[in-house]
């Protein structure tokens, strides 16, 4: 009795397996994998590639206006280093000369000292 069950169930087990095998052979068959590039399909869709365009567009302007106001800056700050020297130079004349005046002025009693 325990001899036929057990026969029983083997026999159940592989008709089974028979069936449900063949199903999964050709479920996995069926079966593939992908790839999707997101970055590419970012980059290269047509709504990219017109909102790209379009950014660049509008940008343009701002961007030449920007390279402009960098060459005025840099011209200025040329100029500003080629004179810097003589404006110095000037700077100190004018302060020698104000002292030379200062002391003229307390050598006439004009100015008291307050220090």
């Amino acid at each position: 009795m325990v001899l036929n069950s057990v026969k029983k169930l083997l026999i159940g087990s592989a008709l089974s397996l028979a069936v449900v095998l063949p199903t999964m052979s050709h479920a996995q068959a069926a079966t593939k994998i992908g790839f999707v590039n997101t970055e590419r399909i970012l980059r290269d869709s047509k709504f990219a590639v017109e909102s790209q365009k379009k950014l660049e567009r509008d940008f343009s302007k701002r961007q030449k206006e920007l390279e402009d106001l960098a060459t005025k800056v840099k011209a200025e700050a040329t100029k500003l280093d080629k004179d810097a020297i003589t404006l110095r130079n000037y700077m100190w004349t004018i302060c020698r000369q104000l002292g030379r005046i200062g002391i003229g002025m307390h050598m006439k009693g004009n100015i008291t000292a307050s220090l």
